[in-house]
């Protein structure tokens, strides 16, 4: 996989991340001056998420690389050298390391090494660059828009979105918080009523604040819901440092607290659009049993039935007669070379074969481990074996294979490779095994 965009029809090159990093946030920062120049950053968000036969890739003028220092290829350029797939053994899907080696900056070396590439090959395509598996969230876009600036991120966010509320309450709050909502005395202020006063006080003016939280009719409700220390020792704070602040309470009692605050601006909206007032007493009773219905409801849906699962195997263990086991492991000793290793067992322990692969690379550890599996597999279909069990000590693969769980980051073209070959065998089962159990491979790797 590459990180790649095309230039756009300013002549700058569109960015490609692979995730925030410090780099990044200092691209959006220069950028944030102009917001013209910061929504248009911001757009150009895609990288290429499979570098296939790489021929529609331009080596020098296109950000396919990436590291903290940027996204384009610094070496001089080369006259013979075009695109990527010019640098890749496309027979073997390996980089070409003579041409490599000659060519480019010990800083790029390392950049075109991380970059693992598919057995599969395949047309170049486009992800989303700021999320690890390369699908588009929110969350990622909200960050963007955020401006890339953790500094300025209020912790009231963090303990708002983590709260176990139901989506409705959520927005909710989200617009309490960003002062959205539309009180009387907004809706004067833009013009669109003459009359800002609270329809239960008409001296006092409806602000946000007073329609949920100080208005003399409702306030009481906060102490009958149990909730009145989330008003009490925050009456003089803005919204953000309110929210903030009731993450130092009791986690049930602020839930109650903003299923009331969601009850009374609809109960406030029922009055204003239906003329109908509904007494305290049932409001009260209906926070209560609102929050009991969905914890009930979220326990069921989210939290599951905690099968137990069998211990994991602390020692090899034999395959059942007429299964071959294969065990895999990953080596990361030195500074961009990794060992690969395999072996094959059947149900006497007997080795049926082993493999060991030593390549130059600066893959992240669950890539390393990744490939090191793909070449256990590629070794099995080399053999002529179809039943097997795939046993790797890398739990997050074993899980990710199992369930056939599939993105568009790096690691993922090399899980789709290893799924694709296993899929002409008889059967194949992906098999965790604690280090100790795979202390062969450990050695060997």
């Amino acid at each position: 996989m590459a990180k790649y965009i095309n230039k756009g029809s300013s002549g700058k090159g569109e960015m490609s991340l692979g995730k925030v990093d410090r780099w990044f946030l200092r691209e959006v920062k220069a950028c944030s001056a102009s917001s013209s120049q910061a929504n248009s950053f911001r757009f150009k968000a895609l990288k290429n998420d499979k570098l296939g036969n790489g021929r529609n890739i331009n080596i020098w003028r296109v950000p396919w690389v990436g590291d903290e220092k940027g996204r384009f290829i610094e070496s001089d350029e080369r006259e013979e050298l075009k695109v990527v797939g010019d640098l890749i053994d496309h027979e073997k899907m390996e980089w070409r390391y003579d041409l490599i080696e000659r060519n480019f900056n010990e800083r790029d070396k390392k950049c075109i090494y991380a970059i693992p590439l598919s057995l599969r090959g395949g047309c170049d395509d486009y992800m989303w660059a700021y999320s690890k598996d390369g699908k588009y969230t929110v969350k990622t876009a909200y960050m963007i828009g955020k401006g890339g600036d953790l500094d300025d991120f209020h912790g009231a966010w963090v303990n708002l979105w983590s709260m176990d509320l139901s989506p409705k309450t959520h927005h909710f709050m989200w617009r309490i918080c960003t002062r959205s909502l539309h009180a009387r005395a907004a809706l004067k202020h833009r013009h669109v009523v003459d009359n800002d006063a609270c329809l239960w006080c008409p001296g006092l003016e409806e602000m946000m604040e007073h329609a949920i939280f100080s208005c003399p009719r409702i306030r009481h409700l906060w102490k009958d819901c149990g909730c009145e220390q989330m008003w009490e020792n925050c009456s003089g704070d803005d919204i953000l440092g309110m929210v903030e602040k009731w993450a130092t309470l009791d986690g049930k009692m602020v839930q109650r607290g903003y299923i009331l605050a969601w009850n009374l601006w609809f109960e406030r909206n029922k009055f204003v659009f239906e003329n109908v007032v509904t007494p305290v007493e049932i409001v009260v009773q209906r926070v209560y049993k609102q929050a009991e219905e969905y914890n009930t409801y979220s326990k069921l849906n989210y939290s599951g039935s905690m099968k137990s699962q069998p211990p994991s195997a602390k020692k090899w263990v034999a395959p059942s007669p007429g299964i071959i086991k294969i065990n895999s492991d990953a080596s990361l000793c030195d500074d961009g070379w990794v060992g690969l290793s395999a072996v094959a067992r059947d149900d006497k322990g007997r080795v049926l074969f082993s493999v060991v692969k030593r390549m130059k690379a600066w893959w992240p550890p669950d890539v390393a481990e990744a490939k090191a599996i793909l070449l256990a597999v590629c070794w099995v279909k080399k053999k002529g074996l179809s039943n097997t069990i795939v046993e790797s000590d890398a739990q997050m693969l074993i899980s990710r294979l199992s369930m056939g769980a599939l993105f568009f980051a790096d690691l993922d073209a090399i899980l789709g490779d290893i799924i694709s070959l296993c899929s002409d065998f008889n059967f194949t089962i992906f098999s965790y095994v604690k280090r100790d159990g795979n202390l062969v491979m450990s050695n060997a790797g």
